[in-house]
């Protein structure tokens, strides 16, 4: 099964990357359309050499169902139901035909309608020609302007949604950290405070220990007691100096998470 898309302008009147964004897009709308439909798309060829550039897409039915092609198409089935509904209800001879075709042209014009909304409209292509619904060279001009004005603000918007959506994961990022970086905080407040419980009580008890033996020693022996004393009265200041240092640390760490968030 195969499916020709023609670009509506001649070659030279296309940038190339307009014609490229067309095949692309086209190649994609293709693919999703195979899969709704029951096919499997196999390859493209491309016509960029030719007056009017267009594309060749080619597509294979599912063995499981029976590789029928015209069970695929939808101008096909539409015809095949509509045809089979009007024998039900006892029509018969051309009437028969004529509701096929009926039903044939409104299925393939949806058709036309689908690719014209994900691929047609994207790239400022307007639906029809001019000639079909006999406008002026003035008025198809405008509204190819209008088309192309309508692509770029889809386009736009498309942007913008994309913009938002890094935003929202980078937000989300920052938040992690800003948590992370407050139980690492929590975790360092904690263990300062058990280092600082920890040297109040060895203080103490270094301090006590040293005056009990202070009057039973000789002066000497006691001028070192009392330069031991001065060393433990310094381990406040440790501490605090423990603590600040821990502070620091953790502030820097924090900056520098802020800064890769900024790269």
């Amino acid at each position: 099964m195969s499916m020709v898309l023609s670009y509506p302008l001649p070659a030279h009147q296309v940038a190339d990357a307009d014609l490229e964004k067309w095949i692309r897009l086209s190649i994609d709308w293709a693919i999703f359309w195979a899969k709704a439909h029951r096919l499997d798309f196999r390859t493209s060829v491309h016509h960029k050499d030719e007056p009017y550039p267009h594309m060749h897409l080619y597509f294979l039915p599912r063995p499981e169902d029976g590789m029928r092609a015209d069970d695929c198409h939808p101008g096909k089935v539409a015809k095949k139901l509509a045809e089979d509904q009007a024998r039900n209800e006892g029509i018969i001879g051309k009437n028969i035909t004529r509701a096929g075709n009926k039903a044939y042209k409104a299925a393939m014009v949806a058709f036309q309608d689908e690719y014209w909304e994900k691929v047609g409209i994207v790239v400022g292509l307007t639906r029809t020609g001019p000639r079909r619904r006999r406008l002026s060279q003035g008025d198809w001009q405008r509204e190819k302007a209008s088309a192309a004005r309508l692509a770029k603000a889809r386009s736009e918007a498309a942007d913008l949604v994309t913009r938002e959506a890094a935003l929202e994961v980078r937000q989300r990022e920052l938040q992690e950290r800003e948590t992370a970086f407050e139980q690492r905080m929590t975790l360092e407040q904690s263990w300062t405070a058990d280092q600082l419980r920890g040297l109040e009580v060895g203080r103490a008890a270094v301090s006590g220990a040293l005056k009990a033996m202070a009057n039973d020693l000789s002066p000497s022996v006691a001028e070192e007691v009392k330069r031991l004393l001065e060393q433990a009265g310094d381990i406040t200041s440790t501490v605090a100096v423990l603590k600040a240092t821990a502070g620091r640390q953790l502030r820097a760490s924090r900056a520098g998470d802020e800064l890769d968030m900024d790269g």
